[in-house]
Parts: structure tokens; C-alpha cells; sequence
């Protein structure tokens, strides 16, 4: 008598807990709001060097820099980085690396500075941000 009792008492309080999770799905919260749209027109829209591979850009000091990067597989890139010339897209070289060595990642300038990338060989290249004559890797 006694274990029917408790084993009653536990259903009663077990059942509107379960009752609750009927009603809920992980996605019950996410499927309510509302994505938002978010507007934006073009501006403009530039060339741009089907040759390269680009790996990042950066506006500094009023200009537009790209930086590339180069596989064996694909001879026609170059690990590289300088000025994009907006009216046809090809890149005034500043500093190329070594694409049989390095593949070339991102660049930021920073104190004076331009910090480069590569990828996978984990070396990174610091060039001098007015000369581009490199300081150290």
C-alpha cells in the first residue's frame, strides 16, 4: 500500500513536467524570430586580376592593397602583395615571396610596419611600411 502510494504521488508530480516537453523542440525559440533583411545597394564595381589568388585586402592610407597567395598546382599565380589599380585591376607589385617556399596569406600594417603571412611553413615577414624592405622573418 504504502509503495503504491508513493509511486501515485510521483506520477502526479511527473506528469505535467512531461506534459511541458510535449510541447517543446530545440528549434521552438529559433523558429519564432524573425531574420532580419539587411538593404544595400552597389556602388561601384572594379577589375580585378583573374590570375590572382587573392588572400586579403586592406585599404591603407587611401589605397587599396591585395595580397596573394600561390600553389605549384597553379603556375599562373604569384605569392605577392601591393596597389590595386582600380580602373584595370592588375596589382604595382610591392614585395613578392619565394612561391616554390611560400605561399602568401594576409597582410596589416601596424607601427610602422607590414606584417605578412604564409601559409602552411608558419613564417611570417616584416617589412619596413614606407621602404618595404624587409626586416626580419
Amino acid at each position: 500500500m504504502k509503495i503504491r502510494l508513493i509511486s501515485f504521488i510521483l506520477i502526479l508530480f511527473i506528469l505535467p513536467i512531461c506534459n511541458g516537453c510535449k510541447n517543446y523542440t530545440a528549434n521552438s525559440k529559433t523558429t519564432n524570430k524573425i531574420i532580419p533583411i539587411i538593404d544595400y545597394v552597389c556602388i561601384n564595381s572594379y577589375p580585378h586580376d583573374m590570375t590572382s589568388f587573392t588572400e586579403g585586402f586592406l585599404i591603407h592610407n587611401g589605397s587599396l592593397f591585395e595580397s596573394t597567395g600561390a600553389f605549384k598546382e597553379f603556375p599562373q599565380t604569384k605569392s605577392l602583395f601591393g596597389i590595386v589599380d582600380l580602373k584595370t585591376g592588375n596589382i604595382d607589385t610591392k614585395v613578392e615571396i619565394d612561391k616554390v617556399k611560400y605561399c602568401g596569406e594576409g597582410i596589416t600594417f601596424l607601427n610602422g610596419k607590414v606584417f605578412q603571412l604564409t601559409y602552411k611553413t608558419k613564417v611570417g615577414f616584416i617589412y619596413d611600411a614606407i621602404s618595404l624592405v624587409l626586416r626580419c622573418f
